[in-house]
């Protein structure tokens, strides 16, 4: 698989639970084998909250949350790629090729 980039589709899985806690977000795939919770809190719930069930490209994604830390999307793309990543190894989010 190729790495994700600023102009990778990604969207939430379906079958996909999420226990909202005060700081963090518990996120379980119920159709992975391992069904393995992962933490997430911070930005990474706010990354989380900006992903939808319908595709958008990460470049997408990083606006949004560059809007929000009023920052620019360009410092905070590469942070957002690699925690992206990681949510599409834990099977949580998935990429594609449609926009």
């Amino acid at each position: 698989m190729t790495a994700l980039s600023r102009e990778t589709h990604v969207r939430r899985r379906e079958h996909v639970a999420v226990v909202d806690k005060s700081d963090e977000l518990i996120i379980l795939a119920l159709d992975q084998r391992s069904c393995e919770p992962l933490a997430i809190s911070e930005t990474g719930i706010e990354i989380w909250r900006s992903l939808t069930t319908s595709f958008q490209t990460i470049s997408a994604i990083a606006a949004l949350i560059s809007g929000e830390m009023r920052v620019d999307s360009r410092e905070i793309e590469t942070d957002i790629i690699q925690f992206i990543s990681v949510l599409v190894s834990k099977g949580v989010v998935e990429r594609g090729d449609r926009a």
